[in-house]
């Protein structure tokens, strides 16, 4: 079936209810807020304001996902204060995506201009014991490069190893290159090749690259 987008009325019909109707479940209330997010960032001509609104309104119910994408609207904007605030309420509701969106932005210097490894890895660590695809590689990542702690190929590869034995084609990647070069493993070009072609099986391009 075709789907379509949501009409005018449609939006504006539920942009009523939930502002007038303050009794509905809060669960139910967060979701639709979360929806009208989505909606005026996306899919009808853009009112960032009215998004930042209802992603915020969402988080102050309880939905982490809403506090990530406004911390994601703030970072666009270069607001990184904004952003790292609503990341951190986010994470505080058990968000991994804003515990990941943390991690990767104090790894990377955007908060701030300098980059604090520490707090990447500790955001990390905290998205891998939910079972986070995306924090898991990328404590690997901090492993293995030796990003505020000491180069440990072994410990990168047991984080590669949970990502690529949960599906994700990422870790699977690099699980491979590991065994290409014998970097934290013996080395095996037979464990590479089956490793890539795991990754190459779910489209990443690079595996199937390597592959040929």
């Amino acid at each position: 079936m075709k789907s379509t987008a949501p009409t005018e009325d449609n939006v504006l019909a539920l942009k009523d209810l939930v502002e007038k109707e303050t009794n509905l479940l809060d669960n139910r209330r967060l979701l639709w807020c979360f929806a009208l997010g989505h909606v005026f960032a996306d899919l009808v001509p853009k009112n960032i304001a009215l998004a930042k609104h209802y992603f915020s309104l969402s988080g102050s119910l309880g939905h982490g996902e809403g506090y990530q994408k406004l911390g994601d609207i703030y970072m666009s904007e270069g607001e990184w204060h904004q952003a790292k605030e609503a990341f951190e309420k986010g994470a505080a509701l058990q968000s991994v995506g804003a515990m990941h969106s943390l991690g990767t932005y104090y790894q990377d210097g955007s908060f701030g201009g300098t980059s604090d490894y520490r707090a990447a890895k500790r955001w990390f660590k905290e998205g891998a014991r939910l079972g986070d695809n995306d924090c898991i590689h990328s404590l690997g990542s901090i492993y293995f490069f030796g990003q505020g702690t000491t180069v440990n190929h072994e410990n990168a590869v047991a984080y590669f190893r949970r990502g690529a034995d949960k599906g994700d084609a990422d870790s699977q990647l690099v699980l491979g290159t590991c065994y290409a070069g014998g970097n934290g493993v013996v080395q095996s070009l037979e464990q590479a090749r089956y490793w890539w072609g795991k990754a190459a099986a779910q489209g990443n391009e690079v595996a199937v690259t390597l592959l040929r």
